[in-house]
This record gives C-alpha cells, sequence and structure tokens, in this order.
C-alpha cells in the first residue's frame, strides 16, 4: 500500500530499536508526514499506579512493599511499591472565599509508583484507584466486629456474649488493631463463641 519494492531486506534506517519490550502510548506522526522527529510515544509494559503521597506518610511505605489497589470497579489487585521519590513536589489551588476574597493553598506531596505484578485486563489508562498501605499488621489475633464492643462506665470494654442457653454475660476484653470493621481482641474470649453487634 506503500509502493514499497520487496527486497527482502531492512535497513537500518527502516527500523528503531527499543531497550526492551515497549507499549505503544500513542502514535504522534501523522499520515503523510515528514519521518523525521517522534513517530510514537512508547512506554514499558508494566503496569503503575502513581500517587501523590502526603510526605508524613511516607514511613509507611518502602520499595518492594505490598498494597492493595481498589480500581474504578472497586475490584482490586494487589500492588508493590516500585519507587518512593526523594523530591517534594509543590502544588498550589486557588479558590474565591466569602467576599470576593481570593484563597490559596498549597500541598507538598512526593511521588510513589505501585506496580501491578498481576493486572486485571479490563485496567483502563489513567482511571481512579484507591491505594492501601498496611501501616502495622498483626497475625493470629482473635478479631470481633468493631461494632460489638460495648465502653464500660468504668472505663475499658466489654462484649456481650450469648452462652449456650441463649443468654447473655459482659466479659471484658481488651482491644488491639482496628482494621476492616475488625477489632482485635483479649481476654476471656474464644474463637467460635458469639456476640452481640449494635
Amino acid at each position: 500500500s506503500l509502493s514499497r519494492t520487496v527486497t527482502d531486506t531492512v535497513t537500518a534506517n527502516d527500523a528503531w530499536y527499543g531497550p526492551g519490550p515497549v507499549r505503544v502510548a500513542a502514535t504522534v506522526a501523522a499520515v503523510g508526514a515528514s519521518e523525521s522527529g517522534t513517530i510514537l510515544d512508547v512506554t514499558g509494559t508494566t503496569r503503575l499506579v502513581h500517587v501523590a503521597l502526603d510526605p508524613a506518610d511516607s514511613a509507611y511505605v518502602k520499595p518492594g512493599g505490598a498494597v492493595t489497589v481498589t480500581l474504578a470497579d472497586n475490584s482490586t489487585a494487589g500492588g508493590v511499591v516500585h519507587s518512593l521519590g526523594t523530591t517534594a513536589v509543590v502544588s498550589s489551588s486557588s479558590g474565591s472565599g466569602s467576599g470576593g476574597n481570593n484563597n490559596s493553598s498549597s500541598s507538598t506531596t512526593i511521588d510513589l509508583w505501585i506496580s501491578l505484578p498481576k493486572p486485571p485486563a479490563h485496567v483502563l489508562d489513567e482511571s481512579p484507584v484507591t491505594v492501601a498501605v498496611a501501616t502495622s499488621v498483626a497475625k493470629n489475633v482473635l478479631a470481633v466486629p468493631s461494632n460489638a464492643l460495648l465502653a464500660l462506665a468504668e472505663g475499658g470494654y466489654a462484649l456481650q456474649v450469648v452462652g449456650a442457653d441463649g443468654t447473655t454475660h459482659l466479659v471484658g476484653v481488651t482491644t488491639g488493631q482496628f482494621a476492616n470493621s475488625l477489632v482485635e481482641v483479649r481476654g476471656n474470649i474464644a474463637v467460635g463463641d458469639k456476640v452481640v453487634t449494635a
């Protein structure tokens, strides 16, 4: 279709060589345009998520650390911290306050990049996501729904435990970590005990 002669030969000027596999992000050159300059914009093949991270939260993330990424359709994917920037980015925004006064504010962030080792096939480019980072981890703990906790007048917490005969009684507990509407508890409570929730 380009009226080229078949020669069975490709010259160095006919091909572009990249450092490895690439993904075509955009076609820059138009049909019929000069062949000089950029023809394609390419990126790496790794799917990355960008987070403008508050520097105060940078202690919670380290390269290679695991995170959970919730996609725009509410599905989740495992992510790995790819890199954490070392330069602060200051952005400013302005708005109109009451009485016509202009209000401006600035925020400081650092770039956090997260890779998706097994990205779902349906992920759209530049779609909004939510990233959850575990700031602390507790393993092999007993947990109950957080709305099962009862605050005691004398301080501390208790659970309303349902006995085998259907009656309930209060059991004092010490709380640990909270996560995903659950709370870690320690006390006279065991796996399989039934508790009353609000």
